[in-house]
């Protein structure tokens, strides 16, 4: 799981030094042509022709050579990036090995083993410490990739900045991401589709309807304000050629025609209602996300989500079972994880419903000697608890635990 949430980490550099070369490809391969097309059309022409001919074309090229310069510095940048992203990665792989190495140390010193054979013990034990550095740094990069997402450029630039966390964090692509949103906020779509047209067939391989759904809101934008001729224009130009693609769809668009804006008369209701342009920054949203590598949630949501799946089980949405120490039953995560699956454990622990203790090897009801404690049906108490009720009149109170509630491991 851990693998996972890091998986953008990588992905967001090496996706954007993929696309510069790309980029500069096309553009070399352009501007190679038109270098080539412009020396044959001097052929069987004057010597002075001829010497205008190159020179224009040295000049050309030497814009080019300008060009590719810039370009392969940015796609050092970004390669650089992944390079120093990959050893952020590896150095707490090597700090979980150093951990390991620590407790298998501890182990030993607790069997009394010699002093002599603790001395052999690496001296890289100690930066252990490190990891929780390590940790911590990834959590402010959680929190900054959140508060970019949500908008909140200034604060999330100072945190990114305070803790220099500037090639951990993508502010540039989320950024883009927001300025382009931002245009969809103000109902326009211009910025949005040049965009899509760009990516058009990486969107096309990622199954992304993105570029349809803008131009069908360009038309009912049209519609709305009653330009009628223009919207048939707009609809000949742009949506005939996709029109294949979407043969339910543009049909039932083009069908707004016959109905004002003010119609309740479904699907044009829908079609004209304003919640469209929040499903639209949505969609945009999680496509730009996915095109360049990142996660379409938060990566601080993910992390969540994960944890939570990890404690769910059945007991966390029945009332007599909560557990006031699960995070997951508790009313704001317990919301969040109802459409998440449920944890896989094949070993629980069972809690004392009066200590809140984990029970060690005894019955429910049995304690040694054959004592047992007055209970509720279904209750579980440790051999703690029923000694502490019968020799130091241990005052029973009402437990936050369910009965037999388990704890996930």
């Amino acid at each position: 799981m851990e693998s996972e949430i890091e998986y953008s980490l990588l992905k967001v550099p090496l996706e954007d030094a993929m696309r510069q070369f790309r980029t500069v490809k096309k553009e070399v391969d352009r501007r190679l042509e038109d270098v080539s097309l412009g020396l044959e059309k001097h052929e069987g022409v004057s010597v002075d022709q001829v010497s205008e001919a190159i020179s224009g074309a040295t000049a050309k090229l030497k814009e080019l050579q300008s060009y590719v310069e810039k370009a392969n510095e940015e796609e050092r940048e970004a390669l650089s990036r992944l390079v120093l992203r990959f050893n952020h990665l590896a150095q707490r792989k090597e700090l979980d090995e150093m951990k390991l190495v620590k407790s298998d140390f501890n182990n030993e010193s607790q069997a009394k083993f010699t002093a002599e054979r603790q001395s052999v013990v690496p001296t890289r034990v100690k930066d252990i410490d490190n990891l929780w550095t390590w940790n911590e740094a990834r959590a402010k990069r959680f929190i900054a990739d959140f508060m970019l997402r949500s908008g909140y450029t200034e604060s999330a630039q100072e945190l990114v900045e305070t803790f220099m966390l500037q090639d951990l964090v993508d502010e540039k692509v989320i950024r883009d991401s927001r300025m382009l949103a931002t245009t969809l906020e103000r109902k326009d779509c211009t910025e949005a589709i040049k965009w899509s047209c760009e990516n058009r067939k990486r969107l096309e391989k990622i199954g992304s309807d993105l570029l349809l759904r803008l131009r069908v809101q360009e038309f009912v934008e049209l519609r709305r304000s009653g330009k009628i001729t223009e919207a048939i224009e707009y609809a000949r130009a742009h949506m005939a050629p996709i029109a294949e693609d979407a043969m339910n769809l543009v049909p039932k668009v083009m069908g707004l025609l016959a109905f004002p804006p003010d119609t309740k008369c479904s699907p044009y209701a829908e079609l004209y209602a304003e919640e469209r342009w929040s499903e639209l920054i949505h969609i945009f949203q999680s496509s730009f996300f996915e095109l360049h590598g990142l996660t379409t949630k938060p990566l601080i949501e993910v992390a969540m989500m994960i944890g939570m799946s990890a404690r769910k089980t059945k007991a966390c949405f029945q009332d007599e079972t909560k557990n006031i120490d699960c995070p997951t039953c508790s009313k704001p995560f317990n919301e969040m994880s109802s459409q998440l699956p449920f944890c896989q454990n094949t070993h629980s622990k069972l809690i004392c419903s009066i200590t809140g203790k984990v029970r060690h090897g005894i019955s429910s009801v049995h304690a040694r000697g054959g004592n047992r404690l007055p209970t509720r049906e279904g209750a579980t108490h440790s051999f703690r608890t029923i000694c502490l009720s019968k020799f130091e009149g241990y005052e029973r109170k009402q437990s936050p635990f369910g009965a037999g509630q388990r704890e996930r491991i």
